[in-house]
C-alpha cells in the first residue's frame, strides 16, 4: 500500500501539469524574432552604450584607434540596421526620430574618429555619413 502513495502522487502531479499547460498557464512559448518595434529600441539603447565606451576610449592621451574605428563601425552598422527598420515603417514618428538620431550619431562617430586617429595610409576617406548610407 505504501508503494501506491507516490505513484499517486505522480499521476497528480501530471494531471496539474497538463491542466496547466492547457490553460495557458504554462511557460511561454517562443515566437521567433522580436518585432521591429521591439529590436529597435534595444539597437538604439546598445548603440549609446557603444557611443559612450567610444567617447570615453577617445579620452586617453592616447587613443586606441583600432578599437576606436571598430566602435565607429558597430555604432554606424547599428544606426544602420534602425534605419533599415524605419524603412519599413514611414508612418512610425518614433522610428524615424531614431533613424535621424543613429545618423546623427555616427557622423559625430566618424568625426571625431578621423580628428583623434589619421586614416590609415592608402585608405581612401569615407564622407561623413557614408556608413549609414541606405536605402531610404
Amino acid at each position: 500500500m505504501r508503494r501506491a502513495a507516490p505513484m499517486v502522487g505522480l499521476l497528480l502531479l501530471l494531471g496539474v501539469a497538463g491542466c496547466a499547460a492547457r490553460s495557458g498557464m504554462g511557460p511561454p512559448e517562443v515566437t521567433g524574432q522580436p518585432s521591429d518595434e521591439e529590436q529597435a529600441p534595444r539597437l538604439w539603447l546598445t548603440m549609446l552604450q557603444l557611443q559612450s565606451e567610444f567617447e570615453d576610449s577617445q579620452t586617453a592621451a592616447t587613443p586606441d584607434c583600432p578599437l576606436a574605428r571598430l566602435l565607429v563601425s558597430n555604432i554606424c552598422g547599428l544606426g544602420q540596421r534602425i534605419c533599415a527598420i524605419s524603412a519599413r515603417h514611414p508612418e512610425d514618428q518614433s522610428l524615424q526620430t531614431m533613424c535621424q538620431d543613429a545618423r546623427r550619431r555616427c557622423d559625430k562617430a566618424q568625426g571625431d574618429l578621423r580628428q583623434r586617429c589619421p586614416e590609415v595610409p592608402g585608405a581612401a576617406p569615407q564622407p561623413p555619413g557614408a556608413a549609414m548610407q541606405t536605402n531610404t
